[in-house]
């Protein structure tokens, strides 16, 4: 048990460091989202203040970490909508292509690894650099 709470805490560690640093790294490229989509100058100013882009970063961030801890993720730019129900409208295509890519690499990697690992050929040393590559 002290196990898994170990790993536990090291996963929400590493996601609030990950997504933390690409916040960060969002933030330092010049422009931001609104710039995107070429508006108007008013109705770009009036979108940066609806999002709070005119704030400074550090209050931003703030109230970025705030919402994530309430796994609020926001809305999106694009599309106007809650990037929770954008997730989710596409969670199942994700896993079933995670799955399929899974099951694949199976059925691909496992007889070549073992083919590989028992014999010494010139076909065996090109599966293992296709393989690498």
């Amino acid at each position: 048990m002290r196990y898994l709470l170990r790993r536990l805490l090291f996963a929400v560690l590493l996601v609030f460091v990950v997504s933390s640093a690409a916040l960060l790294l969002v933030e330092a490229a010049p422009g931001d989202s609104v710039d995107a989509f070429d508006l108007d100058p008013a109705v770009a100013a009036a979108k940066r203040h609806r999002l709070g882009l005119a704030r400074p970063v550090l209050v931003r961030y703030g109230a970025w970490l705030a919402r994530a801890v309430r796994l609020d993720l926001g809305e999106s730019v694009k599309y106007g909508r809650p990037v929770g129900q954008l997730v989710a409208e596409r969670a199942g295509k994700t896993a079933l292509l995670g799955a399929t890519a899974l099951v694949l690499a199976t059925l691909v990697g496992v007889p070549a690894g073992i083919i590989t690992g028992s014999r010494h050929t010139a076909a065996t040393a090109v599966a293992r650099a296709l393989s690498i590559v």
